[in-house]
């Protein structure tokens, strides 16, 4: 009985320190979108915005190419972090997941303390990169002549800051309608992500078919959630390719239901469709497999610009149809399913 409470409460425990780990670690992938803002703000990457002539010849500043080094950084971050989940799955086969959590901390941990040490002791020119220089000297000198200013500032308590009209309406500034419903629904990411468990381990409890095992049933619970996945990515890729504005806070929707799909739903089927002695190498290889695929970023964004003179709709239509693909996925599970099926009722008459 002891032993059954105790593997109980570790299981709570586990889930809570999941939990605790996604909410506080996954930020910069899931938020990039606001983080992009404040980076944009602060002037990375800003030597790529040049001077240009509208169709009215009035002057303007256009910083697409800012975009587009801003996107380069998160798809070259996402790639490498794709390539390394191959090498992690054999670490976490081989050594389980304590250690492999363990590892993952200290080497956030180690990587945060060596950029604040770097900062602290090169604030001139660490971390500088695309940062307007003129706004940066204007800080810094601020910082050495108005020392009376600054210690009255941090007279101040945390609560009267967040409290004053100052931070409350510079929040409102920063924050637009577009990024703020985006940051928000990834949030609501880990709302939606328990539905697609709930679905793959609907059987759970229930009697099972004479002669079929927890695995088969788990893959016939599965298929559901492999075919729900695949076409909240395809509504996905259809509203995002539709140049209409306001249509996009559905897209935010269907991307964090998609995407709490997928990320759930394909660690699951790794589980329930393969050995657990081979979970993180499997696990692993999808992610890098998937990471591969960005690659064709690159060429894509070259058609679009250089051929297309930047106009990315059959471009989208052909990525709509080779999503289409996605769904032999979940019929192939159905029909493995059905075949098991005919094959234990022949067996039992």
């Amino acid at each position: 009985m002891l032993v059954c409470q105790f593997g109980g409460m570790l299981r709570w425990v586990t889930l809570l320190s999941g939990l605790v780990e996604c909410l506080f670690f996954t930020g910069i992938s899931l938020g990039w979108a606001s983080l992009a803002v404040i980076l944009k703000r602060e002037g990375y990457f800003s030597d790529h915005c040049i001077n240009a002539t509208g169709a009215n010849s009035s002057m303007y500043t256009d910083c697409s190419g800012q975009g587009e080094q801003l996107s380069l950084v998160f798809t070259i971050a996402f790639m490498m972090s794709s390539f390394l989940t191959l090498p992690n799955g054999f670490f976490f086969d081989y050594f389980g997941t304590m250690a492999t959590r363990i590892l993952a901390i200290m080497s956030c941990c180690g990587q945060s303390n060596s950029v604040e040490q770097q900062g602290g002791s090169r604030a001139e020119t660490t971390v500088s990169n695309g940062i307007v220089q003129r706004e940066r000297g204007a800080v810094l000198q601020a910082g050495d002549t108005q020392p009376s200013e600054n210690t009255a500032a941090h007279v101040m308590s945390f609560r009267s800051c967040v409290l004053s009209w100052f931070f409350l309406l510079h929040l409102v500034w920063v924050l637009s309608s577009y990024t703020n419903a985006f940051a928000f629904t990834q949030l609501c990411g880990i709302l939606c992500a328990p539905l697609n468990g709930l679905i793959i381990g609907r059987n759970k409890g229930k009697p099972r078919a004479p002669g079929e095992t927890e695995k088969e049933a788990d893959l016939s619970s599965s298929v559901l959630s492999l075919f729900l996945t695949v076409l909240l990515c395809l509504l996905f890729s259809i509203c995002a390719s539709i140049p209409v504005l306001p249509l996009q806070y559905l897209t935010f929707v269907l991307q964090v239901l998609a995407i709490s799909f997928l990320l759930g739903g394909n660690s699951s089927f790794v589980r329930i469709a393969f050995p657990s002695c081979h979970y993180g190498k499997l696990y692993g290889l999808i992610l890098c497999l998937s990471g591969m695929v960005l690659l064709l970023q690159f060429p894509l964004t070259i058609l679009v610009n250089d051929v297309l003179q930047g106009n990315p709709l059959y471009v989208n239509i052909g990525l709509i149809i080779l999503s289409l693909l996605a769904f032999f996925d979940p019929l192939y599970v159905y029909l493995h399913c059905r075949r098991q099926a005919a094959h234990r009722l022949s067996l039992n008459s």
